[in-house]
C-alpha cells in the first residue's frame, strides 16, 4: 500500500506546487486540500493497486508541460520539458500506451485550442525522448525476457482488446460491464467536493469563462478534466478508478475560478471553498471509519488470520506435506500472497469441474457461492471463519 500513498501525496504536492506559482499560497493549499479530501481520490491512496501510480503520472505529465508553456516558469523551460518526457516513460510502465494517451490528448488539445505550435521548438527533443527510452525500454525487455508472451498479453490485450473485444483474455482482473457513457456520470459522482463551488459561482452568476486561455493552469486544467473523463465514454468497461485522474484537475479548476484577482480572500466564494473543505473531509472520515468498522471482519480475518490457520494445516506433517489450497471458481490473488506455491493456482473455473479439480486438495469456497450452488461437500468442514469455509482433502484422514 505504501506506493500508493507516496504517489498519492506527490500528486497533491503537484497540485500545491504549480498552483501556487499560477496564483498564490492560499489558493495552493485549497487545491491540495480539495484534492485530498475527495473520498475516492482519499481511499484510492490507501490501495494496493496502480490506479494511483498512474493518476501521479498522468497528473505530473500535464502539470509538467502546463509549467513548460507558463510564460512565469520560463527559467526552467528544459527541465519541465524533460519531467513532461520523464512522466510519460513512468506512465508507459504502470499502464502502457493508454498512459500515453492520457497525457499526449489533453496536451494536444491545449496546444491547437490555444495556437502555442512555436513553443514546440524549445521542448528538450533529444534529452526528453532519450530519457523515455532509457526509463522505459530496459523494463519491457526485463518483462518479456523474464515472462514470455507479456508483450503480446500488456500491449493487444490490455490496451486494444479491452475496449474493442467483449473477451479479450482478462489475467489480472474482472470485467466492468455497464453502458457507454457511464464514465460520465462517474466523473460527476467522484468530483462533487470541486463542482459544488463552481455550481454555486454559475448560479449566482460569477462563473466567468471570458479569457480562457490566458491562464496556462487555467485552460489546461479543465481541458484535461473534460478529455479525461470524454476519453472513456464510448467504452463499458470503466471501473471508478479511471476517473481518479481527473479529480486533481477538476479541484484546480474549481479554485482558480473561486478565488480569481477580484475576490479577496475573505469573500463568500472562498469562505464557501472552505467549508466545502471541511465538509468532505468529514465525510471522507466517516466513510473510511464506517468502511473499516464492517469490512473488519473480511479485511483482517480473510488475509490474515484465515490463511494462517490454512498454512498451520497444511504444515502438520506427513500426509499434508504435498497438499494445496485449492479455491473453488477463482483463486484470489491475497492467496498468492500469503501462500506462495501452496496455492493450487488455476484459470477461473466452473463449479462442477472446479470441484472435481479440488478433490486432492484442500478446498476454499465461501458462504455465498455454497448457498448460491446449493452444493453440500462430501469431505469434512475444517474451518469456518469470516465467511469462508475449508473443507479437507477429499480421502484425508484427519487428526
Amino acid at each position: 500500500r505504501l506506493p500508493s500513498c507516496v504517489c498519492a501525496l506527490l500528486t497533491v504536492w503537484m497540485v500545491f506546487s504549480t498552483v501556487k506559482k499560477s496564483a498564490n499560497r492560499k489558493s495552493a493549499w485549497a487545491a491540495a486540500l480539495l484534492c485530498f479530501l475527495s473520498p475516492l481520490f482519499y481511499v484510492f491512496s490507501g490501495l494496493c493497486l496502480t490506479d494511483m501510480m498512474l493518476t501521479t503520472c498522468i497528473v505530473g505529465g500535464i502539470l509538467s508541460y502546463t509549467n513548460f508553456s507558463d510564460v512565469r516558469c520560463r527559467a526552467n523551460v528544459k527541465r519541465h520539458s524533460v519531467m513532461f518526457f520523464v512522466f510519460l516513460a513512468l506512465g508507459m510502465i504502470v499502464k502502457g500506451p493508454i498512459a500515453i494517451v492520457s497525457i499526449g490528448l489533453p496536451v494536444f488539445i491545449f496546444v491547437a485550442l490555444g495556437r502555442r505550435w512555436g513553443e514546440l521548438r524549445n521542448h528538450a527533443w533529444v534529452l526528453g525522448p532519450a530519457l523515455f527510452v532509457l526509463i522505459a525500454f530496459p523494463w519491457f525487455v526485463i518483462m518479456a525476457h523474464r515472462n514470455p508472451g507479456f508483450l503480446k498479453y500488456f500491449f493487444y490485450n490490455e490496451n486494444f482488446g479491452r475496449f474493442f473485444l467483449k473477451d479479450y483474455g482478462d489475467k489480472f482482473g474482472s470485467g466492468h460491464d455497464s453502458f457507454r457513457g457511464v464514465a460520465l456520470l462517474l466523473s460527476l459522482a467522484v468530483n462533487i467536493p470541486a463542482l459544488l463551488p463552481l455550481g454555486r459561482l454559475a448560479v449566482v452568476g460569477r462563473l466567468r469563462l471570458s479569457g480562457f486561455f490566458k491562464n496556462p493552469l487555467e485552460s489546461m486544467a479543465i481541458i484535461a478534466a473534460v478529455v479525461l473523463t470524454a476519453f472513456w465514454c464510448p467504452t463499458n468497461r470503466v471501473p471508478i478508478s479511471y476517473l481518479l485522474p481527473t479529480i486533481p484537475f477538476f479541484a484546480i479548476f474549481s479554485v482558480l475560478k473561486t478565488s480569481e484577482a477580484e475576490y479577496v480572500d475573505d469573500s463568500r466564494e472562498v469562505r464557501f471553498l472552505r467549508r466545502q473543505g471541511i465538509v468532505w473531509g468529514g465525510i471522507t472520515a466517516c466513510v473510511l471509519l464506517v468502511a473499516t468498522v464492517f469490512a473488519s471482519d473480511i479485511t483482517d480475518k480473510m488475509p490474515s488470520a484465515f490463511y494462517r490457520v490454512v498454512r498451520s494445516k497444511m504444515d502438520t506433517g506427513g500426509e499434508y506435506a504435498n497438499t494445496k489450497l485449492h479455491f473453488l471458481g477463482r483463486t484470489p490473488y491475497s492467496a498468492e500472497f500469503y501462500l506462495g506455491d501452496r496455492v493450487h493456482n488455476h484459470p477461473d473455473e466452473k463449479w462442477n469441474l472446479s470441484i472435481t479439480n479440488s478433490v486432492p486438495h484442500w478446498m476454499a469456497v465461501t458462504d455465498k457461492k455454497l448457498r448460491q450452488n446449493d452444493y453440500k461437500p462430501n469431505r469434512e468442514l475444517i474451518l469456518k471463519y469470516g465467511g469462508w469455509n475449508l473443507f479437507a482433502p477429499v480421502g484425508k484422514e484427519l487428526h
